[in-house]
């Protein structure tokens, strides 16, 4: 049946609805679908609607929707099916921003602590006992998807476990992955009894089995996560309260909880904190750390204003680089640690010198996590630093100590503030930090616009500030240039910086794993996977890829004048073919009329066969085209241009029909000159086995 009137905080997988009340966000065309984003007062949540649709689906407009709820890759998303205009919102009501309240983007899995006699059941999955969850598939119930998700751990039929509704579901967060999922767990009763005996020994399990029973103060222990221990605790009194209250009746004797104490025990224990007791507020073990960078002017500052004045109970330690530009009032900084950490030069390990906060950012941050005062960190680093080796400073040790700060310190998100106003003038500048007045050190003359980009791309957060000096198409235009250069980030748009405190701290966004595979960013060239475009605001991005090499002289040429690419792109990198150079792909990397070319990784192609990774032929084979085996031309094209312009100026570098004939190391190469490494050393090179690095 389908439910009418309902808001998005009613949305629900599997749902049918009506009179869905939103403000279209954002909207984008993506072949046969529409990708919106929809908001109402209560949150926000992604749609899809058929192409046929779009007229009726402009950014900004209110309409009244018609569809269902889906999970798609454990999201929330709405299928819409039909859409009507509507006279708007609720007098003096307004929908929220993409990501305020309740937002669709979260990852979500749904399972169950099914109970039988004073035992419940653990999974075994990844070498260790979990509680059974899993993913909603499409056309699922968050119900259905929990109870699969304890049939398919246990190999159990979905009838031999059934749900207490009158109980209510524990919702709680993992952090265990790249990004945090939200779980909901429901309480369940197995409807099969007991075996004989199988209350005797509340140890013991067969660790060759899928699953296993185990007691509360068991299962307590076994459970490695604290989010699982947290609904497993929950899920149990609520139990306990519902058959006490006769809420719930099993089938037979059901006594799932702590164990109960002797008097003696009771006494002994005084001070002890049992499950279902709130616990005391502690500092974390390890200090969670948010870095905020952007260009000058961008509203940087303002957001820590913002933060120090709206903190929310959190005692709050400041990192910043200029104190006269905070001016905080003192009353605002009581309980909050302020410390002036100036800005120098420092060598990293791999050699290179980039610009970070100083060394004494490692002591000062260790400093503040011993004096167990502070409940976090903010790091508010220079308008011309770059995020990547501010957080490579947390692989750092204390030369002192030796002790790494990841292990006092927990690097929670990397947020970038946009200037919206002057973003796109600043991606096509051909200004460097030294002819606009912010170098460094002496001879720093780094390309702002590729600056800009780093702080982008290198992003978990995105705020997109001064949105009160744009109309809603240029908003659209930057919001989906954003999404393109970085489409892990989640972007928020603002005034004055002023975005929810949650969007910024404790998003537990960061992940090491991704920060290393930075430089992979071309992933969805790489795989073929789809890059969506926009005909609505104008900025797309498209895959450039050719299986013919560059000629070295024109692409050199390419590289010196800005014209042989169209004015109206904002960005491309990717690895490319040069034909003087069959070893070794090239990775070029251009922002806005900014040029830059170096070596990349050797092609599998180059190498001998007996120096490949086991496997590795599976994951090359789709890849492969002799006689050049995984040698190609694979760069991911962002801006406002017209396709096939784009592609062909690019075209227009390759060797033509007649040079493909030709002897390709008599063709002049000007371009700057690569190290030669032996066969021996490229064996040696570090490919990830079963991964296409170019």
């Amino acid at each position: 049946s389908v439910v009418d009137g309902v808001a998005t905080h009613h949305l629900l997988a599997g749902l049918s609805f009506s009179g869905l009340l939103v403000q279209i966000q954002n909207s984008m065309a993506d072949h046969a679908v529409v990708r919106t984003v929809l908001a109402d007062i209560h949150g926000s949540v992604d749609a899809l609607f058929p192409r046929a649709l779009q007229p009726s689906l402009a950014r900004g407009r209110v309409v009244s929707v018609s569809g269902r709820v889906i999970s798609a890759d454990g999201r929330l998303c709405i299928m819409g099916e039909a859409v009507s205009a509507h006279q708007g919102m609720r007098e003096g009501y307004s929908a929220v921003r993409i990501g305020q309240r309740n937002a669709s983007e979260h990852i979500r899995r749904y399972g169950c602590m099914v109970l039988r006699g004073d035992k419940c059941v653990l999974v075994r999955k990844d070498g260790r006992l979990k509680l059974p969850t899993a993913e909603a598939h499409i056309h699922e119930t968050e119900e259905q998807a929990a109870t699969r998700a304890v049939a398919e751990g246990c190999d159990i039929f979905q009838e031999e476990v059934a749900l207490l509704r009158d109980v209510a579901p524990a919702i709680v967060y993992d952090f265990s992955g790249d990004v945090p999922v939200v779980v909901k767990l429901f309480a369940a009763l197995a409807t099969s009894p007991p075996p004989a005996g199988y209350e005797i020994d509340e140890e013991s399990e067969d660790e060759d089995d899928d699953y296993d029973w185990f007691t509360f103060d068991v299962a307590s222990r076994r459970l490695l996560l604290e989010f699982e221990r947290e609904g497993l605790s929950f899920l149990a009194g609520g139990v306990s309260r519902a058959i006490k209250a006769g809420i719930v009746i099993p089938d037979f004797h059901c006594t799932f909880g702590p164990k109960e104490l002797s008097r003696q025990e009771a006494l002994a224990n005084a001070g002890a904190v049992m499950p279902f007791t709130p616990l005391p507020r502690s500092v974390p073990e390890k200090i969670p750390v948010t870095v905020l960078s952007g260009f000058l002017g961008a509203g940087k500052t303002t957001l820590m204003k913002h933060i120090l004045q709206n903190r929310e109970g959190l005692r709050v330690a400041v990192i910043v680089n200029d104190m006269a530009e905070v001016n905080v009032d003192a009353m605002l900084v009581n309980g909050v640690d302020v410390l002036h950490k100036a800005e120098q030069m420092i060598e990293l390990s791999n050699g290179c010198i980039c610009c970070t906060l100083r060394e004494d950012l490692l002591t000062g941050i260790m400093d503040l996590q011993r004096q167990q005062r502070f409940d976090y960190v903010v790091v508010e680093s220079s308008g011309i630093s770059e995020p990547l080796p501010v957080a490579e400073t947390f692989t750092f040790d204390n030369k002192k100590s030796g002790v790494l700060l990841k292990d006092v310190a927990r690097l929670d998100t990397l947020v970038t503030v946009v200037d919206g106003f002057n973003v796109l003038k600043q991606l096509t500048t051909i200004e460097t930090t030294a002819s606009a007045g912010q170098a460094a050190y002496d001879g720093d003359i780094r390309p702002l616009a590729q600056l800009l980009v780093d702080q982008i791309e290198f992003a978990n957060v995105i705020i997109l500030n001064k949105c009160d000096l744009l109309t809603d198409n240029e908003i659209g235009e930057i919001r989906t240039m954003l999404k393109n250069l970085n489409p892990s980030a989640i972007v928020y748009e603002s005034t004055k910086s002023n975005v929810p405190l949650t969007a910024v701290l404790n998003t537990h966004r960061f992940s090491e794993t991704g920060a290393e595979a930075h430089e992979k960013w071309l992933k969805e060239a790489r795989e073929g996977e789809h890059l969506s475009e926009t005909e609505e605001f104008g900025i797309r991005s498209f895959p450039w890829r050719r299986r013919k090499p560059l000629h070295p002289g024109r692409f050199a040429e390419f590289l010196k004048d800005p014209s042989l690419l169209p004015d109206t792109v904002i960005r491309a990198k990717g690895f490319i073919w040069i034909a003087s150079r069959p070893n070794f792909a090239g990775v070029l990397s251009c922002v806005g009329h900014l040029r830059d070319l170096s070596q990349g990784q050797p092609w599998w192609a180059a190498m001998e066969r007996d120096l490949w990774p086991e496997g590795l032929w599976a994951d090359l084979e789709p890849l492969w085209l002799e006689p050049h085996g995984d040698r190609m031309q694979e760069v991911v094209v962002i801006g406002s241009f017209i396709r096939e312009e784009a592609e062909a100026k690019l075209d227009a570098l390759l060797l033509t029909d007649e040079e493909m004939g030709q002897d390709w190391s008599t063709f002049t190469d000007e371009l700057p000159s690569w190290e030669d490494v032996t066969e021996k050393e490229q064996g040696e090179h570090q490919h990830e086995q079963g991964e296409h690095q170019h």
